[in-house]
């Protein structure tokens, strides 16, 4: 099937899943084949085009208002202009293939697409917290191979590095290798509360699968094979696991067994994009068609191995996928090189997945292979402190703060506690993204429909209040910045910033620019000083609602749970810069006003104490509140 369209000279068109070349694909093609880009080329700083990705999804938003979702899991080219000026060409070599079209802004049409193919987990909130961890190389003595217990020696470090931190408690690790296959790994991590995650490789023990299967046949094993039965040799390991085979389950739920005693809580779920095309599965199809749609149920094998432990209390996340794999697992980026063009692939990656209908999605910080210099470090800690998961992982040179020197040090407590802050907006996001189809992370072009934005590339918004614009090019110190219309406030600062216009604005290693849109409202929990990025080693966590300055009404919904959200609408008058009315009385015991000098408070019709310092001011309401108007 080939499809050819004319689209116009200022048309910009993206999405297509994890692509890390750029936004706009126009004058780029598109391999439509999933592969590991780190072995083919895209991982590699080569002067390659970056067609390839090792997620691709077929759904097409242009800029003139449509979106075009090839309905096709087969091979596929895709030429935007490319070969031909102003002409596309979509050529996948199945038999048959539907072809939606979406007319409507980006987020109808995005929820469209979503309902069609399915709508993005929603992990547990915990998910959302800081991951430590690294590659198995991370955890052996390379100087004493005899060391098997060298793991647990590693592992203690890192979480007493944390806890001198100040940082009593990490979330979780991704142990790959020692602390993920051995109990003492898990009783260690038990101790701080910290859950345990694993990697998995699509191969099996064939000596184990015939155990459980009671078989020595190899023919009847969960295996994938050429048209003739015959074995197929991979890339990498093997044999490999055939997904559609049932049989799959019954093997997984008996190898994952022990771990799940254990308490294991998750896994990256490795290695998908390796079918060949003559392979031949146990549904019937062959390679061409399921190279791509093996992802599919790669996910869906191991979400049912996982919930039938763990409930809804896990995290797998996914290096390949496909149209409709978001609705199963979470997804990673890929083997990016610990270098500033492994952050650029970072940064496109997580936009265009976010574009594609994937939101539960995060790179390894500083990349996996290699050893990042600190400036590195500090830039992708900034990025991923605003991507939907933040996650340490890799080789070389561990990926904790304390080895990148004290700035970094003192970067990352900033960070981390402010993801703290704003982890109840990151889940409410996420809840969302999964009801509507909006991404967590929005090129602007999808917040922004109407104002000419769709070639505005360096920058996005993480759920619908924060405009994040990080530095992915070594040795800037400084970033432009285009403001949509209205007025933004400066998150660290609150420094108040007319918009409809680009500024150059600096940006230090140890700084990421992040703005407030004009009536923001974001329900946080910060240290009892009310300070955003305080400590809360203590445990103590105060409710409060971030707001700043309206242009104009708004609405803004904050999911607590899939059923319950605390719901603001933020206003203006001729008299007032700010009106809040808390729709559904949610609990808070502060409102922090930020971008503004403010003059009087009224709480619920009465004048109320408030303090004021550099734009930035607090209005305590231990008794809850309706209505705050702000002068």
């Amino acid at each position: 099937m080939k499809l050819c369209a004319a689209f116009e000279k200022d048309e910009v068109l993206y999405g297509l899943g994890e692509r890390s070349n750029t936004l706009n694909q126009v004058g780029h093609d598109a391999l439509m084949w999933n592969v590991d880009t780190c072995i083919h080329g895209s991982g590699a700083d080569n002067g390659l085009d970056h067609n390839e990705s090792y997620q691709c999804v077929p759904i097409l938003h242009s800029s003139k208002g449509y979106t075009l979702y090839v309905n096709s899991m087969y091979a596929g080219w895709m030429d935007f202009g490319k070969k031909t000026p102003y002409r596309y060409a979509l050529d996948f070599n199945g038999p048959v293939t539907d072809i939606f079209v979406f007319t409507g802004t980006p987020k109808e049409n995005l929820k469209s697409y979503t309902d069609l193919t399915g709508h993005s987990i929603i992990p547990p909130k915990w998910a959302f917290q800081y991951w430590m961890g690294g590659g198995a190389p991370q955890w052996t003595n390379h100087e004493d191979k005899t060391d098997t217990e060298h793991y647990q020696k590693a592992l203690r470090a890192y979480i007493d590095g944390y806890k001198e931190m100040g940082i009593p408690h990490i979330a979780a690790c991704y142990g790959e290798g020692g602390p993920s296959k051995n109990e003492p790994g898990y009783e260690i991590a038990a101790e701080s509360g910290m859950r345990m995650l694993i990697w998995n490789h699509p191969s099996q023990d064939v000596e184990f699968s015939k155990k459980v299967l009671g078989t020595d046949d190899w023919r009847e094993l969960p295996q994938i094979t050429d048209k003739h039965f015959e074995r197929v040799k991979m890339e990498t390991g093997g044999p490999w696991i055939d997904f559609t085979n049932p049989n799959t389950i019954k093997v997984l739920r008996e190898f994952y067994k022990k771990y799940f005693d254990w308490g294991l809580k998750g896994a990256m779920i490795d290695f998908g994009e390796f079918v060949p095309a003559d392979a031949l599965m146990y549904n019937g199809k062959d390679g061409n068609a399921m190279h791509n749609e093996h992802s599919y149920w790669y996910a869906k094998t191991m979400k049912a191995v996982f919930e039938e432990r763990c409930g809804d209390d896990y995290i797998l996340f996914q290096r390949s996928g496909c149209a409709g794999s978001q609705g199963f697992v979470g997804q990673f980026g890929g083997d990016q090189a610990a270098r500033f063009y492994g952050l650029k692939q970072a940064f496109y990656s997580g936009i265009n997945m976010g574009a594609s209908g994937f939101n539960i999605w995060g790179s390894d910080i500083a990349g996996y292979n290699g050893n990042p210099t600190p400036e590195l470090y500090m830039r992708w800690l900034e990025y991923a402190t605003f991507s939907p998961l933040m996650r340490a992982h890799g080789v070389g040179t561990e990926r904790n703060p304390w080895a990148y020197g004290e700035e970094a040090t003192e970067l990352f407590k900033k960070l981390y506690w402010w993801r703290e802050n704003m982890l109840d907006y990151i889940y409410g996001s996420a809840i969302n993204a999964h009801n509507t189809g909006e991404p967590l992370m929005r090129v602007m072009a999808i917040e922004f429909p109407d104002q000419d934005l769709a070639d505005v590339d360096s920058q996005y918004m993480f759920g619908s209040e924060l405009l994040v614009a990080p530095v992915i090019d070594e040795g800037r110190r400084c970033k432009m910045v285009t403001f949509p219309q209205g007025n933004w406030v400066n998150l660290w600062t609150a420094e108040r910033i007319e918009g409809d216009r680009s500024i150059m604005v600096s940006a230090p290693d140890a700084h990421i620019p992040v703005y407030l849109r004009a009536g923001a409202a974001m329900v946080l929990k910060v240290a009892e000083s009310l300070q955003i990025c305080d400590s809360m080693a203590d445990g103590k966590q105060v409710p409060v609602l971030l707001t700043t300055p309206a242009d104009g009404k708004r609405t803004v919904r904050q999911y607590v749970d899939a059923n319950t959200y605390a719901e603001f609408v933020t206003d203006r008058s001729d008299d007032a810069m700010l009106t809040v009315e808390n729709v559904n009385g949610t609990k808070l015991e502060a409102v922090l006003v930020y971008g503004a000098d403010v003059q009087s408070v009224l709480v619920d019709g009465k004048k109320a104490d408030f303090v004021c310092e550099d734009n930035k001011t607090v209005i305590r309401t231990p008794n809850g509140f309706q209505t705050i108007t702000v002068y």
